[in-house]
């Protein structure tokens, strides 16, 4: 694929990511997650989501808040389900610190997005 410059499918994305995920390779898979993100820039909100829900399915609620703060300093959105799935296990484990935090970066990044379409003047 990469010979040819055709771009892969969100499925394949998903596949690699789980695939290193499943064979608890969590370093390559968050490189694999970076690296696609730096090739095919519209991949990246779903990969890097996708990276943070399976670290939160396994319990690694900071790394998964981690992945959700990388992308918000990169100015992507994450997927707003794995958003408030992380955000309520921060405040179910007492870490309400961390889900303010997150909250308040989330919620300025949405609305610089907005500022950005032109729904909100600056």
């Amino acid at each position: 694929m990469v010979k040819r410059s055709v771009k892969p499918r969100l499925t394949t994305h998903a596949a690699f990511i789980k695939g290193y995920f499943r064979a608890e390779k969590y370093e390559e898979a968050y490189n694999y997650v970076i690296g696609s993100s730096e090739k095919y820039k519209c991949d990246s909100n779903m990969n890097y989501s996708l990276l943070a829900s399976l670290h939160l399915k396994k319990g690694n609620l900071v790394v998964a808040r981690n992945i959700l703060y990388e992308m918000i300093d990169k100015d992507l959105r994450p997927y707003n389900y794995v958003y408030k799935k992380v955000l309520k296990h921060l405040q179910k484990s007492g870490r309400e610190d961390l889900a303010r935090d997150i909250n308040s970066r989330f919620s300025s990044l949405s609305l610089e997005l907005m500022k950005d379409v032109g729904l909100l003047s600056s």
